[in-house]
Formats: C-alpha cells, sequence, structure tokens
C-alpha cells in the first residue's frame, strides 16, 4: 500500500463516533443563529472549522505519539495557565484568558487534555489497587493544573478536572478501603470549605444558595435559573418555533448564547426536541466510552475514559445547571455552546478517541 494510500486511509474516521459529534455541531450553529447577530455566527464557524482540522489532525497522528507529548504538553498547560495569572485578561470578574491580538484562548480548556495524558502515564504504571500513599501520584499530577484554575476563579473547570482524575483513578481500581476512607474525608471537610473564603467565594455561595431558593433574590443572585426554567418551560412539548423564543429574544434569558444555550434549543424546540437532542449527546457520550473497551493498551483505555468522563461532565453540569438542579458553575456545553477554546479542545479530544478507536477497531477484541 502507497504512503498516500495509507494517509487517506487514517483520514476516514470511525463513523459511530464522527456522525453524532458533527450533528451536534450543526445543532449548536442553528440554535445561536436563531439568537445572534451573522458576525457571531461566523465566529463560530471559523472555530468549527479549526476544531474540525484538529480533529483531523489528532487522527492521523501516530498511536505512540502521546506518550511522546505527555510531559511537554503538561508543562506547556502548567506554564499558561501561570501566563494567565501574570498577564491574563479580566472578563466578568475572572482572569480567564490570554490575549493573542487576533482572538483569546483559556488555558484551562486545553490543560484538560494534558491532565488525561498525564493522568493515564502515571495511573498506567501503578499496577497494584491505588491506597492512600500511592494516590498522592495523580494527585500530584492534578494540584498543580486545579489550583491554578480555580485561582483565576473558574471552580467550575476546576471540579471538573477533579471529576476526571477521579474517574481516571477509579477506572483503575482503588481498595474499598480507600474509597470509603476518602468519601468520609470529603463529608467532614464540607463545613470547613462551605465557611472558608479561600476555597468558596462568597458569590460563588450565593450561587449555591440560588439553587435551593432562587426565589429569594430574583432579580439578582437567582435571575439566571428563573429565566432559565421559564425558557424551558414555555417551549412546553413542541417549541415555539426557530427564532421564536422570547425569552431568549427579548434578552430576559442572560449568557445565551455561552451557559444558557440549551434553555434557547429547549424554548425553540420544547420536550420533544429536547429528548432528541439529549438521546444525540447519550450517543456521542456513550461511544466515546466504548473506546476504552477497545482501546489495544491500558494507557489508550485510561485516556479514552478520562476524555470521554470530560465530555459527560460537562454535558451533566451545563444540562443541570440550566434546569435548576445545579449551581451556575460557567461550564460550556459540548459543540454547543459560544466559544472558541472550548470547542477546539473537544474536537480535540474526539479526535485522540477516534484515533484509539481506529488503532483498535471498533468490532475486534
Amino acid at each position: 500500500m502507497s504512503s498516500q494510500d495509507s494517509l487517506l486511509r487514517r483520514l476516514v474516521p470511525p463513523f459511530r463516533l464522527f456522525i453524532p459529534m458533527v450533528l451536534l455541531g450543526v445543532v449548536g450553529l442553528v440554535t445561536l443563529s436563531s439568537v445572534s447577530p451573522p458576525s457571531l455566527v461566523m465566529k463560530q464557524v471559523f472555530w468549527h472549522m479549526l476544531g474540525l482540522a484538529a480533529y483531523f489532525t489528532m487522527l492521523i497522528l501516530p498511536s505512540d505519539a502521546w506518550r511522546r507529548l505527555t510531559g511537554p504538553l503538561y508543562l506547556l498547560s502548567v506554564l499558561l495557565l501561570v501566563a494567565v495569572d501574570v498577564a491574563g485578561v479580566t472578563t466578568m470578574g475572572a482572569q480567564r484568558r490570554i490575549n493573542l491580538g487576533i482572538f483569546q484562548i483559556q488555558p484551562s480548556e486545553f490543560a484538560k487534555i494534558s491532565l488525561v495524558l498525564a493522568t493515564a502515564w502515571v495511573i498506567e504504571k501503578e499496577r497494584q489497587p491505588y491506597n492512600f500513599v500511592t494516590l498522592f501520584k495523580p494527585l500530584g499530577v492534578l494540584a498543580p493544573l486545579f489550583l491554578l484554575t480555580a485561582s483565576q476563579p473558574d471552580l467550575g473547570t476546576a471540579l471538573v478536572m477533579m471529576g476526571i482524575s477521579g474517574t481516571m483513578v477509579l477506572h483503575r481500581s482503588v481498595r474499598p478501603k480507600t474509597a470509603l476512607s476518602i468519601m468520609v474525608v470529603f463529608a467532614l471537610c464540607i463545613p470547613v470549605i462551605w465557611n472558608s473564603d479561600v476555597v468558596l467565594k462568597e458569590y460563588q455561595k450565593d450561587r449555591i444558595r440560588a439553587v435551593l431558593n432562587p426565589e429569594r433574590d430574583p432579580l439578582n443572585k437567582g435571575y439566571h435559573l428563573i429565566q432559565s426554567k421559564i425558557a424551558i418551560g414555555s417551549g412546553r412539548l413542541l417549541g415555539k418555533g426557530y427564532g421564536h423564543g422570547s425569552q431568549s429574544r427579548l434578552n430576559f434569558l442572560p449568557e445565551k448564547c455561552t451557559d444558557f444555550v440549551f434553555a434557547v434549543f429547549a424554548e425553540e424546540w420544547g420536550f420533544v426536541g429536547s429528548v432528541l437532542l439529549l438521546l444525540l449527546y447519550a450517543v456521542f457520550i456513550w461511544q466515546s466510552y466504548a473506546v476504552s473497551r477497545y482501546a489495544r493498551d491500558s494507557f489508550s483505555c485510561l485516556v479514552g475514559a478520562g476524555l470521554a468522563t470530560m465530555f459527560l461532565l460537562h454535558f451533566f453540569i451545563n444540562v443541570g445547571m440550566t434546569m435548576g438542579l445545579l449551581p451556575v458553575v460557567g461550564v460550556p456545553l459540548p459543540l454547543m455552546s459560544y466559544g472558541g477554546s472550548s470547542l477546539v479542545v473537544t474536537y480535540a479530544a474526539a479526535g485522540i478517541l477516534s484515533n484509539i478507536w481506529r488503532e483498535k477497531g471498533p468490532l475486534r477484541k
């Protein structure tokens, strides 16, 4: 087989993952175009094109490239997060982005992939189930990225990182006594965390209180959740139709292109449309987790589990907060929320999953 034929073969993606990914991207663009000016939609189209380029780049890389790139990517992520603290751009009270002139990037989004690779590299070398001593190894990988991200402050992304790392450790195996001890320690730490202004800022506590009783301050702290639930409920069974969502079109719904894009979709397409969208996400996430089952080695298996968990947590947290079940933490909905960094990272992560899947073959044992 010629090198050209080999390259063309490597460019063919696993369609069971690629198709739901593309469909979600299209739904995101359609939803965005109903409530945004054309200039914003064109910017998002550009990010989708860049994301697809990242997807196919990850798809054609040799499978052993991830091990070689783990160290440099992790170090680069730490340096970029430090650069955010030193010279980052402050928007909406948080310093999370670096201005590159033409556009801005959010290093914490890219840090998730390096976290997955570095954690997989560390866990793979541990042959026995984790105990308290050996747990410090993956914790040492998580701690710098978690602390730098939380200090921006971006507690939502930091918690996603913690969830990814914890899931990967559990995927490898943890002794039952160790898992129980961790849960007890965490439960005992909750009062300390709540009463400490170092871990939780006052506005973050207000967001948690707003979930429990948004009507307590309907024009301020509970406003986002109330308007989001009104938008979702007003869609009823079949929705108000494309471009006819009153909550979003009349600007009652805040952050309608980013955090609350699901509420925009639900208002326009109703319960039926929302269920279909949730099913599409379920297929995408299920196929992402399937990569772990077919991975050819433990490193690829762990990477697959970590990246799939990243998708799951973003989906669960974003939809949960738009429905008033979770606090508003600024976690984007994969492939639908407006934003370049999160979109490119999602495509790149899907490319890595497709690479792992294609190397083993989804139908081979």
